[in-house]
C-alpha cells in the first residue's frame, strides 16, 4: 500500500462501501468520495472522502506575521519569486486571494458525551455547522436540516506535516442521527460506523465546545487558471459551552486541489517543508476540536 493511501484508512471505506452500496466520485478539489442515499435529504447524499492536507501552525506570533505578510506581497506574483523562492516543483503558479466578507464565515458545535472529552481525545469530531456562508460545500438544508461532519482520527504520513483523514458529511437533524449512533444499530449512518470504531456508544453526545472561523485563503494557480492548491490560514475563536471559558488560536493548513497519487503527495510534503522551513511553521495534529481543549488549559 503507497504511504500517501494508509492500509487502516482503505479498510474503513471498504467497509463502508460493502454496507451501504456506496458508489465512488472524484469531488472537484480531487478528493475520493464515497456515496450513498440520505433517507432524509434529497439535495446531498451522505458522503465519505479521503481527504490529505499539511497540518500545520505558526510557532509564535512572529511567524504568523511573517507569513502573513509574505501572502499578502505574493498575490498576484509567482509563488517561487515570493512565498516559496527558488520552490518551482508547482510550475509558473500565480497565487490568488480569495476574498470574503468580513467576520466569521462559520460557527460550529462539536459535541462529546456528559462529563467527559473522550470522543474528542481519541482524534474524532461530530460537528453542527451552527452558522455558514453560502460559498461553502455543506451548509444548512431544507427543512431545519443541519450540515454535519464526522472526523475519524487523521494518520500522520510522516511527511512535513501531511495527513490522511476520513471525513463523513450529511444533512440531518442532530437529535434523529444520534438515534443511531450505537455499536449494535444496523443503520448506515455515519454515526454508527463511527460509533464500531471508537467502540462506544454515541447516542449522548452533547455540544461541548463553539468555534468562530475567520478564514484567509489563497489558492495558486496555473497558467490556464487552474487551482492546483490551497492554502489556508484559520483564526478561530472557541467557546466552551460547559464552563464559558474563551480561547483563540491560528491554524494553517495546505492541500492539493488534485487527486492526490505518490507524484501529488510529493509535491505537497515539499511545499509544506518549504513553509514549515522558511516561516517558522510546526505540524499540528490535532483536529479543530482537540487544539480548542489545548487552548483551554
Amino acid at each position: 500500500m503507497e504511504l500517501f493511501s494508509p492500509e487502516i484508512l482503505e479498510a474503513i471505506r471498504q467497509n463502508v462501501a460493502r454496507a451501504t452500496g456506496a458508489s465512488e466520485h472524484l469531488d472537484h478539489r480531487g478528493f475520493r468520495l464515497l456515496q450513498w442515499e440520505s433517507l432524509y435529504s434529497a439535495e446531498k447524499p451522505i458522503e465519505l472522502s479521503l481527504e490529505h492536507e499539511a497540518r500545520l501552525k505558526p510557532a509564535s506570533s512572529e511567524s504568523l506575521s511573517f507569513l502573513l505578510a509574505a501572502l499578502l506581497a505574493s498575490v498576484g506574483e509567482r509563488i517561487d519569486r515570493v512565498l516559496v523562492p527558488d520552490f518551482n516543483r508547482f510550475g509558473a503558479l500565480k497565487l490568488e486571494r480569495v476574498l470574503r466578507s468580513p467576520g466569521a464565515q462559520s460557527n460550529d458545535h462539536y459535541f462529546d458525551l456528559p462529563n467527559s472529552l473522550e470522543f474528542i481525545s481519541k482524534g474524532y469530531t461530530f460537528r453542527q455547522r451552527v452558522r455558514g456562508s453560502s460559498f461553502m460545500t455543506w451548509s444548512e438544508g431544507d427543512e431545519g436540516l443541519s450540515a454535519l461532519n464526522l472526523e475519524l482520527p487523521a494518520v500522520d504520513l510522516h511527511s512535513n506535516g501531511v495527513t490522511a483523514r476520513l471525513e463523513f458529511n450529511w444533512l440531518d437533524k442532530v437529535a434523529r442521527t444520534l438515534k443511531d449512533a450505537t455499536i449494535s444499530s444496523t443503520s448506515q449512518s455515519p454515526v454508527h460506523f463511527a460509533s464500531e470504531l471508537a467502540g462506544m456508544d454515541l447516542q449522548n453526545l452533547e455540544p461541548v465546545l463553539e468555534n468562530a472561523t475567520v478564514r484567509q485563503k489563497f489558492l495558486g494557480r496555473d497558467e490556464k487558471g487552474e487551482a492546483m492548491f490551497a492554502l489556508n490560514v484559520d483564526f478561530v475563536h472557541t467557546l466552551s459551552l460547559r464552563d464559558g471559558i474563551e480561547a483563540d488560536f491560528v491554524d494553517v493548513d495546505a492541500s492539493s486541489m488534485h487527486f492526490v497519487d505518490q507524484n501529488e503527495f510529493e509535491i505537497l510534503a515539499d511545499l509544506s517543508g518549504q513553509l514549515m522551513e522558511r516561516y517558522g511553521l510546526v505540524f499540528n495534529f490535532a483536529t479543530k476540536a482537540s487544539r480548542a481543549i489545548q487552548e483551554f488549559k
